[in-house]
């Protein structure tokens, strides 16, 4: 059974993300594939800040770095995300 996106985001509490964690989150649903010089814009986050919420996010399987033409860009992982959630109920 595949959970859309918004019950993820309903359900990250669960998985102990913290209130700006979902926000970025949320930003990268929008658009799906994001770099974290413009996630930290979208996210009103200090640049430097947002490496170590994207380092934690990373390590918690909800989000994957891809590089394309040599620059990297941060993607939500939904295949981490349900993992997580099945293993938490």
């Amino acid at each position: 059974m595949l959970l859309e996106k918004s019950n993820i985001m309903d359900n990250l509490e669960i998985l102990g993300v913290s209130s700006k964690e979902r926000a970025i989150l949320e930003a990268i649903f929008k658009v799906e594939l994001i770099n974290a010089t413009d996630l930290a814009k979208s996210t009103n986050t200090k640049r430097g800040s947002i490496y170590l919420y994207l380092e934690n996010l990373k390590q918690q399987r909800l989000i994957i770095e891809v590089e394309k033409a040599d620059k990297s860009y941060t993607a939500a992982s939904v295949q981490g995300s349900l993992v997580r959630l099945s293993s938490q109920r």
